[in-house]
């Protein structure tokens, strides 16, 4: 059994404590999560399933990692689209 920070005792495999976990370990490594998500994204062929994966990041993570997240994203395409002769 784990305790939660809001005193709530649950057991080691439960959803509550998982999310806990990856809170915890994107509060001490906020770069971690958002370059692997950006790597993932860069890797999705169509727009719609892109929006599909922020969508996802939105609900798990909130809405300022989905933001952050899209604005990188974004920002490594124009790149992209400049580089292009």
């Amino acid at each position: 059994m784990k305790t939660l920070r809001d005193g709530r005792t649950v057991p080691n495999d439960s959803e509550e404590w998982k999310a806990e976990c990856f809170a915890k370990f994107n509060e001490d490594h906020p770069d971690s999560i958002h370059h692997a998500h950006l790597a993932n994204l860069k890797t999705i062929p169509g727009s719609k399933d892109r929006a599909a994966y922020l969508d996802g990041v939105k609900r798990k993570e909130g809405d300022e990692a989905a933001k952050r997240l899209c604005e990188a994203y974004g920002s490594w395409w124009d790149e992209k689209k400049a580089a292009k002769p």
